[in-house]
């Protein structure tokens, strides 16, 4: 199943922006040159710079590459309840919390890039169950409407955003 990008009026106004940076054509081909540019780009960082900031108080190289993982599996989990039919709103999260409470300085790199490798094959194994009149199907989180199709997208585009500001702002 080929999954399109949804129109601007689909998805509320805060993700548009990842939604514009996902590359590709269609879902399944966009989370597979995220995924690879991932490993792309990990491979090629230094163990000298994994606790690197490009400025005080800004996360780690570590906890950056922490805060994709949480969020795929955050947003995962939001594709999750849509493909078993729960509806009940999901309130949303705090990322500085997250990252504040990570355990990114107790794993290298290559341990983390272990995690995003599961967790977006769990995303893999979700977008195969997905069937197509589930694709635009509705949860309520973060008081933001949700559909497969947007979360989805989102998370390819939410990968590719840190992968910019990694390349720009940290390497």
């Amino acid at each position: 199943m080929k999954i399109y990008k949804p129109q601007p009026s689909q998805a509320a106004y805060y993700y548009q922006n990842y939604l514009d940076t996902a590359p590709g054509e269609y879902v399944l081909e966009s989370l597979s040159l995220t995924k690879q540019a991932s490993i792309d780009v990990l491979k090629n960082i230094p163990a000298s710079l994994e606790d690197y900031r490009y400025a005080p108080k800004k996360w780690t190289i570590k906890q950056l590459w922490q805060h994709i993982i949480d969020c795929e599996q955050v947003f995962s989990y939001r594709l999750l309840r849509v493909l078993r039919g729960d509806q009940t709103a999901l309130v949303g999260f705090d990322e500085n919390a997250f990252a504040a409470n990570d355990a990114s300085d107790l794993l290298s790199l290559d341990q983390l890039k272990a995690d995003f490798l599961l967790v977006r094959e769990h995303t893999f194994m979700l977008l195969k169950q997905l069937k197509v009149e589930q694709l635009d199907l509705e949860l309520e989180a973060s008081d933001c409407p949700f559909s497969p199709r947007i979360l989805l997208w989102i998370i390819s585009g939410h990968n590719q955003h840190h992968l910019n500001i990694l390349k720009e702002r940290y390497l």
